[in-house]
């Protein structure tokens, strides 16, 4: 049995790069020969796409906030005023250290997102949908940030 949250296991997989033994990391940072060529063809591939991946959410804060802050489920019914999202945006970038963007660059670039960005997990995609107030729908923020969002604008 499990004494505490600490000693539970992950959840899901670890990635590739954190899975992967330190000696064959090290062949690799020394540029090393590889024995195994079935991992070289196979595990460099895999690791550079994840690498990749993990650099584009730390260089897209805009990414970075719809993957971790919204839940991107690709439903109609689930629907976010352009406003609500760009005032989150706003947040999350103050809260991780980014320079937040004013409310008119926050929309656009929320705009631009919708055109071809997909939940790097699931490959959902959401859409902007033009009414009398634009608003998004396939989606919506996750629990924890629609409260923060509301204590940030109290």
């Amino acid at each position: 049995m499990l004494d505490t949250a600490a000693d539970a296991p992950p959840l899901g997989p670890a990635p590739l790069y954190q899975a992967t033994p330190d000696a064959f990391l090290r062949q690799l940072a020394m540029g090393e020969e590889l024995l195994d060529r079935k991992a070289q063809r196979h595990l460099l591939p895999m690791m550079a796409a994840e690498i990749l991946a993990h650099r584009a959410m730390i260089n897209d804060p805009v990414g970075q906030f719809l993957a971790t802050s919204c839940v991107v489920t690709g439903f109609a019914k689930d629907r976010l005023p352009a406003v609500d999202l760009a005032e989150g945006l706003q947040l999350f970038c103050e809260e991780a250290g980014h320079t937040a963007p004013s409310f008119v660059t926050a929309t656009r670039q929320i705009a631009q997102r919708s055109l071809r960005w997909r939940h790097p997990v699931t490959g959902r995609a959401f859409l902007r949908v033009k009414r009398s107030r634009s608003e998004y729908s396939g989606l919506r923020f996750t629990p924890d940030f629609q409260q923060r969002l509301a204590l940030w604008r109290a």
